[in-house]
């Protein structure tokens, strides 16, 4: 009888009709307690249903029945995962495996949730055994593709993510890591399908393409036999390069981050500009350069023949047009040529070309028109309607808003893309052994990003914290009219940009539970008196992102600023072109390690780097004093690179803190590995505020 009641049960069960099969299951169990299957199936019912407690008990009570069963132990592993007690749940996925080799659903999920641990070389055999069984199945090649380059083996990493690829063309999480891959692969020999492969990135919609500029610029050098560090160029025999896709593709979609392409490009911005004409074939290259100009903000150094020259064509170019007309091929080269050195809103008639619509423009003007001219329009009109939350009174705080005024910073051009998570999900990973408060799954929690800059960090965040509604707040409107304008183009919603200093935030009048400020107090006059604000600002419990810059992390740039000091050489973009170029050209070798960072490639960059008129430093024990200070808690660092192989070494070196929060350690492992904040220039690292009572 009972046998006919548990198949009525389980054919409710896959009906859908839980009601109904819960009350047979119990029926079962009221006249035989132990039965194992309807043990079992209830268990499996309670976990459908989200009582996750109340299936581990009723699957454990069928494993004490029959504890050789493979679906038991994995179902009791899934309810295990879902009620938060994964390492458990890994021994009963092994159990099932063992039970039955076969069972690929236990495979499956054991490799998942040891990948979640952050236990990637246990998850990899068992992504390369589902694959022997599933070679074209997307989502296990790309998460064998994330091992591998978590691990550093970017070769075999890139294979896999390239064949997900062709599975999943649109898959953003699939670009990101083929994206990262091919970011950290330097091929020694020139590879047509490792180019080809590149380019087909650089058309990624959903990616960061930044990363890519140094190996494409790699690659482009490697394709083309010519004398890259020639003081003159010849166009004539450059038309296979300047038409060279990957080389179009670096100059519209990145700054440049390679010296010697930089001075090559640089000679020949010049040849062609000093020219008397521009062959109709060469007219994409220009504008891709041009492209390229207003990427790194015409940082390119300029000779006085050049500054002659434009000072002539600028004016040239302002008598030349007329009001309400289009403009021709003449004054379209004219503007063409002047856009190599400048944006075209900085001509006296931007005025009247704002008023000439896109389709007008030739196509190669296009996306310089676009870019240079109707998109600052649109910030500047932006920048009248953004709400000023304070006055900028301190001082320092107007020096600093001034720098950002006229250099908003960083001048980014794209980002990574992932599909949305939560807060509280994110939040998980920032502290995973720690139970969250439950104001993180409020709806709409609230996030503050203080100093915001351009946006960057905050339209991530806005992405990845999908069920958040994020204030940004910075200094400068010319950076937040950027950011407002780039949250635009993403299509970001959950976002307000406000002015403001932090100095004065308190007037913000309520608390939140997440508090990020990455890069930002270090330009305070004070920077433990911006700390104490946010900290106000910051509900108990709540967590708290902090970026620091490191004494030792910029050791190399405390030199150069002093260098810079002793030349009289001030914040202006003369002074930064004449000082870049020195370098560049291998006057300042003691210097030469500042070009590893992608900011020395850019104005804005640069000037932040070197020349920025305040900055403070700290020590790791410095951070430490100042946390205590806050009365925070420490929860521990935070990586852009290679986090997996710095934790895993960490771990190695210092086995008694596992969880990587005892700060006296990290001072002895960045004595031991100097190099490990360098990338950072300094710390970035989350915090976290007790509860109240």
């Amino acid at each position: 009888m009972s046998a006919e009641i548990l198949t009525q049960a389980v054919r409710h069960h896959e009906a859908g009709q839980l009601e109904k099969a819960e009350a047979l299951y119990r029926e079962v169990l009221s006249g035989d307690p132990n039965q194992p299957d309807a043990l079992h199936l209830l268990g499996v019912l309670a976990h459908q249903k989200g009582d996750h407690a109340a299936a581990v008990t009723l699957l454990r009570q069928a494993i004490a029945q029959d504890a050789s069963a493979p679906i038991f132990h994995l179902h009791l592993g899934y309810a295990l995962d879902a009620s938060g007690h994964s390492p458990e749940a890994i021994g009963h996925y092994e159990t099932a495996l063992k039970l039955e080799p076969g069972l690929t659903p236990a495979r499956h999920q054991l490799a998942d949730t040891l990948l979640a641990l952050g236990r990637s070389a246990e998850a990899g055999p068992h992504y390369e055994a589902l694959l022997k069984h599933e070679p074209k199945n997307a989502e296990f090649l790309a998460k064998l593709g994330a091992i591998e380059s978590d691990s550093g083996r970017m070769k075999e990493a890139c294979a896999h993510f390239e064949a997900a690829l062709r599975q999943l063309p649109d898959n953003a999480l699939v670009h990101i890591g083929l994206v990262h891959a091919l970011a950290h692969i330097e091929p020694e020999a020139y590879e047509t399908h490792h180019t080809a492969l590149m380019e087909e990135a650089f058309g990624f919609p959903d990616v960061a393409h930044q990363v890519l500029a140094r190996p494409a610029a790699a690659l482009v050098k490697r394709k083309t036999a010519i004398d890259w560090k020639a003081e003159e160029v010849d166009p004539e025999g450059l038309s296979e390069l300047l038409s060279d896709g990957l080389l179009l593709a670096l100059l519209r979609k990145t700054t440049n981050a390679d010296g010697e392409l930089e001075l090559f490009l640089m000679r020949l911005r010049r040849h062609f500009f000093l020219a008397h004409e521009i062959a109709t074939a060469q007219l994409p290259f220009l504008s891709a350069l041009a492209e390229q100009g207003f990427n790194n903000e015409y940082v390119f150094w300029v000779s006085e023949e050049e500054e002659a020259r434009l000072v002539e064509l600028k004016a040239e170019i302002e008598s030349g047009f007329a009001e309400g007309a289009n403009p021709d091929e003449a004054f379209c080269e004219k503007l063409l040529l002047f856009a190599l050195y400048a944006p075209l809103h900085t001509l006296g008639l931007a005025e009247k070309l704002n008023g000439v619509s896109l389709d007008a423009w030739p196509s190669h003007l296009q996306p310089i028109a676009q870019r240079t001219l109707f998109d600052w329009f649109e910030e500047q009109a932006i920048k009248d309607t953004l709400p000023s939350l304070t006055e900028i009174k301190d001082a320092t705080s107007r020096a600093v808003q001034s720098q950002y005024e006229e250099n908003p910073y960083p001048r980014w051009l794209s980002i990574d893309q992932p599909p949305p998570s939560t807060l509280a999900d994110e939040m998980a990973q920032v502290a995973p052994h720690a139970s969250l408060p439950g104001f993180l799954a409020e709806p709409s929690p609230e996030v503050l990003i203080a100093g915001s800059g351009t946006g960057k960090h905050a339209i991530l965040r806005a992405l990845s914290y999908g069920d958040a509604k994020i204030t940004a707040v910075d200094l400068s409107k010319s950076s937040l009219a950027y950011a407002s304008r780039m949250a635009k183009t993403f299509g970001i919603e959950n976002i307000a940009f406000h002015q403001g200093d932090i100095l004065d935030l308190d007037c913000l009048d309520r608390q939140f539970p997440v508090i990020e400020c990455g890069g930002v107090l270090h330009h305070m006059k004070e920077p433990e008196k911006g700390w104490t604000v946010l900290t106000r600002l910051l509900r108990p419990g709540g967590f708290m992102l902090i970026g620091l810059y490191g004494e030792a992390a910029r050791k190399d740039i405390v030199e150069a600023r002093k260098r810079i000091a002793e030349l009289g050489l001030q914040s202006t973009p003369k002074d930064i072109r004449d000082f870049r170029k020195a370098m560049l050209s291998g006057e300042y070798e003691d210097f030469s390690g500042l070009m590893v960072f992608h900011d020395f490639f850019a104005l804005s960059g640069c000037r932040d780097l070197i020349f920025h008129v305040q900055e403070h430093r700290y020590t790791i024990p410095e951070i430490g004093k100042m946390i205590d200070d806050q009365s925070l808690e420490f929860l521990g660092f935070r990586f852009y690179e290679d986090a997996l192989g710095i934790a895993n070494l960490y771990r190695k070196e210092y086995p008694a803190d596992p969880d990587m929060t005892d700060l006296a350690s990290w001072e002895r492992f960045e004595e031991a590995h100097p190099q490990v904040f360098t990338e950072m220039l300094g710390y970035l690292f989350w915090c976290r505020k007790p509860m109240e009572g």
